[in-house]
């Protein structure tokens, strides 16, 4: 049976109402959770219409006057609710019985225990004060023989292990007269893992906002290198991989890898017009008038819908890149420092272009080409 808490010395509240209306174990209590999932979260919906936020869900552990645990399960924590709250619809789920009558409202476990014995109060309600229990520490009870043999059969319950005792089942299992409580590794034991996300809580808006790092090793059979870190952008998806002698060079060559993407980062897309193709090569040839240059790169987004506005620039650009000659072995030439002259055009299609550094950035956008 469950003891009430009459001690004045407690600081702990206990008290909690035995409530046939409530659809859950309810809580606002944080400290009277021995174990508390803070990843559950929910509304709940009370009686006058008013909603509150579920901030948890967790386990509460009770001490009868025998000193036996008895474990509370899936109680929900609302720090709004200022008292502490027992589903009778939920334990009768749970296999207890409850018998109400004569002014006492008796709750009997699913061995027919008597765990709880409440009297009526004057406002019609059953409020029990029960004295709150703590997990008992193993390592510290090892010199007792019953949580001897309760560690030696994997934490099974001390009710089993008399079973055990009373039957002769086991050579040298000595009479078993402990109660049941609750050690701290079955509570850890019996914790929910929380999952893993299904969807990232976080996405990235843009390059290099966001990069995930795997750090692999040691690689069998053994190399040179005996491990790789992986670098992955979550925007571009875009990677970058380092071949490590050891895990200590790890950090260095994230620092490596930081100052050369904010350096390169700091490159933007010019608008050209292009040319062309690059003859022997993948590439685009364009033209860029704000530099009055020669670009050759295959990291090109095109604009069909958009002109090039040639009103915007001075008249004498306009003449000086209606013909020049490009330099094959130069990516980026000046057209008048040009040394040898390898073919003449006419500039004709706008479009855009990326430095190679930001490939990831220039292949997210769409675009296209159109004659001015």
């Amino acid at each position: 049976m469950l003891q009430e808490n009459t001690s004045e010395a407690e600081k702990k509240e206990s008290n909690w109402y035995l409530d046939s209306g409530a659809s859950s174990h309810m809580s606002g209590e944080k400290h009277c959770f021995v174990e508390l999932n803070l990843t559950i979260t929910s509304k709940v919906r009370f009686g006058d219409g008013s909603m509150a936020n579920i901030c948890g869900q967790g386990s509460v552990l009770f001490q009868c006057k025998n000193t036996e645990h008895l474990t509370l399960q899936n109680v929900y924590y609302i720090p709004r609710l200022r008292s502490n709250i027992i589903s009778l619809g939920q334990l009768d789920e749970a296999g207890s019985t409850i018998v109400i009558g004569g002014g006492h409202l008796k709750l009997y476990d699913w061995r027919n225990k008597l765990v709880v014995d409440v009297e009526r109060r004057t406002n019609w309600l059953y409020i029990a004060k029960l004295q709150l229990a703590t997990p008992i520490n193993l390592m510290a009870r090892m010199d007792d023989e019953p949580w001897t043999w309760y560690a030696r059969y994997g934490h099974l319950n001390f009710n089993s292990l008399r079973k055990l005792s009373r039957r002769g089942m086991v050579k040298g299992l000595p009479s078993i007269d402990q109660v049941d409580k609750l050690c701290d590794g079955c509570l850890v034991g019996k914790q929910h893992r929380t999952s893993f996300p299904k969807k990232s809580e976080f996405i990235a808006n843009k390059p290099l906002e966001l990069v995930h790092s795997d750090l692999c090793g040691p690689i069998t059979p053994t190399t040179w290198n005996n491990y790789f870190m992986l670098l992955v952008d979550d925007f571009s998806r875009f990677m970058w991989v380092y071949m490590l002698k050891s895990k200590d060079e790890a950090l260095n060559n994230f620092k490596r890898f930081k100052a050369i993407v904010e350096s390169e980062s700091d490159m933007r897309s010019n608008q050209a017009i292009m040319l062309g193709y690059e003859s022997g090569t993948k590439a685009y040839r364009l033209f860029d008038p704000s530099r009055n240059k020669i670009i050759v790169s295959r990291d090109v987004v095109f604009e069909e819908g958009r002109k090039w506005q040639w009103n915007n620039d001075p008249v004498e650009r306009i003449k000086e890149a209606e013909e020049f000659t490009v330099n094959f072995n130069k990516q980026a030439v000046n057209p008048s420092e040009a040394e040898t002259p390898s073919e003449v055009a006419t500039p004709s299609t706008p479009s855009s272009i990326s430095s190679p550094s930001t490939q990831s950035q220039s292949s997210n956008s769409s675009s296209s080409s159109s004659h001015p």
